[in-house]
């Protein structure tokens, strides 16, 4: 009677583990010059946008644990040798395209900075018109004409989980 027991527990530690947190590991982008530490496998896409600047390529890195989707992003616009300002502007733009494509709200907004590139930490509140209200905390970063966006959504009771801060401030740009 006992081997019954052992195997209905193992075929249950066998379907609930794979739900649980997994131990972050480190996910590495050449490419994109970037590493961060993730929960979560990476699936990689790529793409091609219509901005305000042109056509610009967006690649995507994102997954998901339960509930919970990790993103990290990476777009190059024009401008190599742009004015002071153009990190700024284009910061703004982001944010204001972040808040409009998830139909939010800012909750809140700070600057902050990644090896003395200028970002922003924002916090997005959805109105869940069709799926559950949630939290949208994010990370975004203007590298020289580079713009990085590291992303978590959540349902609003998770948005203050440690595994999402660690995430998003384990960001870190390669060869800096």
């Amino acid at each position: 009677m006992k081997k019954p027991v052992l195997l209905l527990m193992s075929l249950l530690l066998a379907i609930w583990l794979p739900g649980c947190t997994s131990k972050p590991q480190e996910f590495k982008s050449e490419a994109g010059r970037f590493t961060v530490m993730t929960p979560v496998t990476f699936e990689e896409s790529t793409n091609n946008l219509k901005t305000e600047a042109g056509q610009i390529d967006l690649h995507l890195f994102a997954g998901q644990l339960d509930d919970i989707a990790y993103v990290v992003a990476y777009s190059d616009y024009p401008g190599e040798n742009a004015p002071p300002d153009y990190a700024e502007k284009m910061l703004d733009g982001a944010r204001n395209g972040a808040v409009g494509n998830t139909h939010g709200r800012l909750v809140s907004e700070t600057k902050v900075s990644l090896a003395d590139y200028p970002g922003r930490e924002l916090v997005i509140e959805t109105r869940g018109e069709d799926s559950p209200p949630s939290i949208v905390k994010g990370r975004m970063f203007m590298v020289k004409n580079r713009l990085y966006q590291i992303t978590v959504v959540a349902p609003r009771g998770k948005a203050g989980d440690k595994i999402i801060d660690d995430f998003l401030q384990s960001f870190k740009l390669l060869g800096q």
